[in-house]
């Protein structure tokens, strides 16, 4: 049986290394519910880690802020702050 569509979820959080790991944490289980496998997931975390240390460098304390997204084939996560922006994918296994 298919799974149901996720809804769109989005969060913001400060800078701090502490809570990127969350970030990534919560990316890795939007995911898992959405169809991404464990090992595909495991990779979106420290793509999510790289990308939310990416988007926050020179941008001193301004927030995060996170969109996970998916569709029948990839998750997608956005991640902005301050002017940087930037996304990680992790592609969906067909249904079987």
């Amino acid at each position: 049986m298919a799974r149901a569509p996720l809804p769109d979820l989005r969060l913001t959080i400060p800078a701090d290394a502490q809570f990127r790991r969350l970030a990534a944490d919560l990316a890795v289980k939007f995911a898992e519910y959405s169809g991404c496998n464990a090992g595909t997931a495991s990779t979106l975390r420290r793509a999510v880690e790289k990308l939310a240390a990416s988007v926050s460098n020179g941008s001193g304390n301004a927030p995060i802020e996170f969109h996970m997204s998916a569709n029948d084939q990839t998750v997608t996560v956005q991640a902005s702050s301050g002017t940087r922006s930037d996304h990680a994918m992790c592609p969906l296994q067909p249904n079987s």
